[in-house]
């Protein structure tokens, strides 16, 4: 997979403002989607070579409300199992400490 730095010079780079840990998702600033405690990325898929949505969850809203971050990695959990034609598929997820 070929690294993901931003050179300002080089015409053919991605600009991506954030990449995941593994360097296989770049994430642009492109902001497609906003809710109460997510927001929603145009991102490009290094390794498959497409774009996808990059989803990402404010979990220090649920930090004091067990339940709620229960249901929040319940619902990654299924839409990671999930695999219907009409539903959007859930391709990886991580939890970012920082």
């Amino acid at each position: 997979m070929p690294d993901v730095t931003f050179d300002p010079f080089d015409k053919d780079a991605e600009p991506f403002v954030e990449v995941n840990s593994k360097r296989r998702y770049g994430r642009y600033s492109d902001l497609l989607g906003v809710g109460v405690a997510k927001k929603v990325y145009h991102t490009f898929d290094q390794e498959d070579g497409i774009e996808v949505a990059w989803n990402q969850v404010q979990l220090r809203m649920f930090f004091d409300d067990e339940a709620m971050m229960e249901c929040t990695f319940n619902e990654t959990k299924l839409l990671r199992a999930m695999n219907y034609e009409i539903i959007l598929e859930c391709y990886n997820g991580w939890l970012d400490e920082e």
